[in-house]
């Protein structure tokens, strides 16, 4: 169990940039305090902070430096930004803390997510894995080139309209 708040007061763009460089993929809230997304953004931070990482700022020059306002944002982590899929999703439905829910473990992850024993339970079934030695430590690059096949096959596929998801993993 986590410690703490369940997501990180993010007072400017300075932190939103610092808590960004983090080797994580994030949920960001770009809000303004007391409006309904940012009452819904903390019910969801709640709920799901044991398994995802999330932050929020109220700041206006953050967030029209990043060009979010009043939205929740999913950033992924530098090593499985891809050209195949945006570095970014942008939650686009009502303010709904079961629809935010559903978006963020839907999202999350992306076309072909990094999947660890601690993560395991984030991926739905049906569920693709390619077993390899993944090294975002030590071999990014190497790491990357296996993630980027099987992620044109998944992202074909998605294409085609089949629901399956995908996953690298080393065990």
């Amino acid at each position: 169990k986590k410690a703490g708040p369940t997501s990180k007061n993010l007072e400017n763009s300075e932190a939103v940039a610092k808590f960004l460089a983090k080797p994580d993929s994030h949920v960001i809230g770009f809000l303004e305090e007391g409006s309904e997304l940012q009452k819904t953004f903390k019910k969801v931070a709640d709920a799901m902070g044991e398994d995802y990482v999330f932050g929020y700022t109220y700041d206006s020059k953050a967030a029209e430096e990043y060009k979010h306002k009043n939205e929740i944002v999913i950033v992924r982590a530098k090593h499985l930004q891809s050209k195949m899929e945006d570095s970014e999703a942008v939650y686009s439905g009502e303010a709904k803390v079961s629809d935010i829910k559903f978006w963020i473990a839907e999202t999350f992850h992306g076309i072909v997510g990094h999947r660890t024993t601690t993560n395991q339970e984030q991926f739905k079934r049906p569920l693709v894995t390619a077993y390899y030695d993944v090294d975002y430590v030590k071999n990014i690059k190497g790491t990357n080139y296996w993630r980027n096949r099987v992620m044109k096959v998944g992202k074909k596929l998605q294409e085609e309209g089949l629901k399956v998801n995908f996953a690298v993993s080393s065990q």
